[in-house]
């Protein structure tokens, strides 16, 4: 005959001889199965003093004194397998673009972590090429070399159609310091869509909470004197070819700080 105390989980042990032991298991579920495996261990323990009991005096010794150290094995789990490092997300990389332009190469490093809409958006141009063949339209030294939206044709420079504006992340904490690159947009604070800027100083005037901010979304980390090359090349007034954001017809503008020397992206690609 039998009997269990009241826990939801007891262990059942002989009541006939005096030194019954009674075990009680957590009624907590354990998906790892980890109760089951103390559940057996228990089990054996109970039997282990069933003989101690009914054995001889020096068997009986050594039983008891293997039952002592026991329960500290039946609580023992299994080694577990080192945990594998996690693997960064999309988010947290950095990932770098190289512009190779007419009079250099600059590599920009994004920050994804940061910026994830901006720089998600940014390399979707890259991908699709966009860059490539288009021009620094707007060029000021003190300030800032703007690039991404008009390429060379007949004879001119003509806009480039996008997509859609983004939402401006311009309160993300990075500032507009000299080697940062921005997006170009209208007062509309989320109107980006492929132009951006390169500081070519600290741009206060331009971080939130002016006008929501210009959102920085990477830094140069080779090819700054390209950058400053770039802002010290002679610029006056041109016309250019621009798409109407509102109609999408094309029309003829005169543009001020237009270098007299296209300054070409002859490609936009993603470093390995």
């Amino acid at each position: 005959m039998s009997k269990t105390t009241g826990c939801s989980n007891s262990v059942p042990v002989s009541n006939s001889k005096p030194h019954t032991l009674l075990f009680c298991l957590s009624g907590r579920p354990d998906p790892s199965g980890r109760s089951f495996l103390l559940h057996i261990r228990l089990l054996a323990l109970a039997h282990a003093a069933r003989l101690a009991y009914e054995s001889s005096p020096m068997k009986r010794h050594l039983t008891l004194l293997a039952i002592c150290l026991f329960p500290a094995l039946a609580l023992c789990e299994p080694a577990k397998e080192a945990e594998k490092p996690a693997v960064p997300s999309a988010a947290t990389k950095t990932p770098k673009v190289r512009l190779k332009t007419s009079e250099g190469d600059i590599v920009l490093e994004l920050n994804a972590a940061k910026a994830p809409v901006t720089v998600e958006n940014f390399l979707g141009y890259v991908k699709k090429k966009h860059y490539d063949g288009t021009v620094f339209h707007r060029v000021i030294d003190g300030f800032m070399i703007q690039g991404g939206g008009f390429a060379v044709a007949a004879g001119g420079l003509i806009e480039k159609a996008t997509g859609k504006g983004i939402a401006n992340e311009g309160q993300n904490g990075l500032k507009n310091e000299r080697g940062t690159i921005a997006m170009a947009r209208t007062s509309d604070p989320n109107s980006a869509t492929a132009q951006f800027f390169i500081n070519v100083k600290d741009n206060d005037a331009l971080n939130h909470p002016n006008n929501g901010g210009y959102a920085v979304f990477g830094k140069v980390v080779a090819g700054m004197e390209v950058v400053d090359k770039i802002k010290a090349l002679p610029s006056g007034t041109a016309k250019l070819t621009m798409i109407h954001p509102a109609t999408g017809e094309k029309m003829a503008m005169s543009a001020e700080n237009v270098p007299t020397k296209n300054v070409v992206i002859e490609s936009a690609t993603l470093v390995e």
